[in-house]
């Protein structure tokens, strides 16, 4: 029998599990879309070493959580229809990150490293704002 703090991926359906998802250690995929969040600060799993995929679209986020910086296993994030006006420098520890959608939020700013934006393959940012790139050279 798996154990609870073994589960490889998570779904919220229902806002009153969100809590749940803090002591997964195992988990690999988060799906926590169209649930009204306006944060995720201190709700991701406390050790996200295994973390590959958070898709958290469709809510009323306004800051992506600074949390992100310690999953150095990131793929793929997915935060598009939320309310982010940039990404605080959390991207900073993100080194595998390959996929990055944020349409459809208010961001005007987007700020990385080079470690962390080579190896980005698919972007989608747009949005009624212009964007900037800064903090690398890989940019211009």
């Amino acid at each position: 029998m798996q154990h609870f703090s073994d589960i490889n991926s998570f779904s919220l359906h229902s806002i009153h599990m969100y809590n749940y998802c803090r002591c997964l250690k195992e988990l690999e995929w988060v799906f926590l879309n169209g649930n009204q969040l306006t944060t995720l600060d201190e709700q991701l799993p406390q050790e996200g070493n295994k973390l590959l995929l958070i898709h958290a679209g469709n809510n009323r986020l306004q800051k992506l959580p600074q949390e992100l910086r310690k999953f150095i296993q990131l793929e793929s994030l997915f935060f598009e229809h939320n309310e982010l006006q940039n990404l605080g420098g959390t991207m900073q520890g993100t080194r595998k990150l390959k996929l990055l959608h944020l349409y459809n939020n208010n961001i005007q700013e987007v700020s990385m490293d080079v470690k962390s934006a080579e190896t980005i393959k698919s972007w989608f940012i747009s949005n009624s704002y212009s964007v900037t790139f800064t903090g690398s050279e890989w940019f211009r």
